[in-house]
């Protein structure tokens, strides 16, 4: 059996639907491109705490550093971490200053 053919009016209400499926899409886009910008920002707050974390240990170590290991300890330490002390790149920069 061959299907009914369609009317004017049940072509122009096919054309709403998708209409209206349409504009469901786009709200389910703005639904989860409003929950990846939240978790892109609970991400982004959380690395930046932590990133802070690290940033203060990093000084509370390199001030016992300072405090318990002589400068050329303290030199060498850096120099295999790969790391440099503050306060040494602040005593070279004010001794080229000079002309030392």
């Amino acid at each position: 059996p061959r299907p009914p053919s369609r009317t004017v009016e049940e072509v122009d209400y096919d054309a709403s639907d998708d209409e209206a499926a349409e504009g469901d899409v786009n709200k389910v886009a703005r639904a989860f491109a409003k929950g990846h910008r939240l978790r892109r920002g609970f991400f982004a707050s959380a690395l930046r705490r932590r990133l802070q974390t690290l940033q203060e240990t990093n000084q509370r170590l390199k001030a016992i550093a300072r405090e318990h290991l002589d400068e050329s300890e303290r030199a060498k330490l850096f120099a295999e971490l790969g790391s440099e002390d503050n306060s040494a790149i602040t005593s070279r920069d004010e001794s080229m200053a000079r002309g030392d």
